[in-house]
């Protein structure tokens, strides 16, 4: 089952890493702000468009660069950056995404969208991609918090992007005894607003 499978990355992705790393301390890849997916033939053919290939417009990030281009939710992506997409399968997305990784931050790109029946092409400026692992603080008593981010305020569907979010409670802790709860939003601590992660720390 094992033949034919390899692991091997291209050189100029290992290089770009290297000197992402090197310069910044951490890989910087370019954000567009859409999830996207397939364009099967069934699709296109029901949309009355069967000879248009690309990737469909899943969500658009709010402050995104796509919100800035004027991307919608449902228009279908058939170029990114002069690249023609195409995309009639899951496992067909990652040409998509390798393109936006290869691209830096900051760069702007020409995306084609195909919308109604029109065809139109957007500039969009790559941004840097948003942190999904957040980072988190410990207290000592009983709980975990962490940062809000990008993902967790849309995946958790938060009423507020301000404050901080318990990520752990004890059993039996004092937190626990209290009522605290996974998922609780901390927003103020002895009438000290919360806002951030460092708030919460100096809190």
């Amino acid at each position: 089952q094992g033949r034919g499978i390899g692991f091997t990355i291209p050189i100029n992705t290992a290089k770009r890493v290297s000197g992402d790393l090197l310069d910044a301390g951490r890989i910087a890849r370019g954000y567009p702000g859409v999830t996207i997916q397939p364009l099967p033939r069934e699709l296109a053919r029901y949309w009355g468009e069967p000879d248009v290939h690309g990737v469909v417009v899943g969500s658009v990030a709010r402050g995104s660069p796509a919100e800035a281009a004027g991307i919608e939710v449902g228009d279908v992506l058939t170029s990114f950056d002069g690249e023609a997409l195409r995309a009639e399968k899951d496992e067909d997305l990652g040409q998509f995404q390798r393109l936006v990784a290869l691209k830096t931050v900051g760069k702007e790109v020409a995306i084609e969208v195909a919308r109604g029946g029109e065809r139109r092409t957007l500039g969009a400026t790559l941004a840097a991609q948003p942190k999904y692992v957040p980072d988190e603080v410990e207290s000592a008593h009983g709980f975990t918090v962490e940062e809000i981010t990008e993902a967790s305020f849309r995946l958790q569907r938060l009423p507020r992007r301000e404050g901080v979010l318990v990520s752990f409670v004890e059993p039996g802790s004092e937190a626990a005894e209290a009522g605290m709860q996974r998922g609780d939003l901390i927003v103020e601590i002895e009438k000290s607003p919360i806002a951030t992660l460092e708030d919460f720390r100096q809190a």
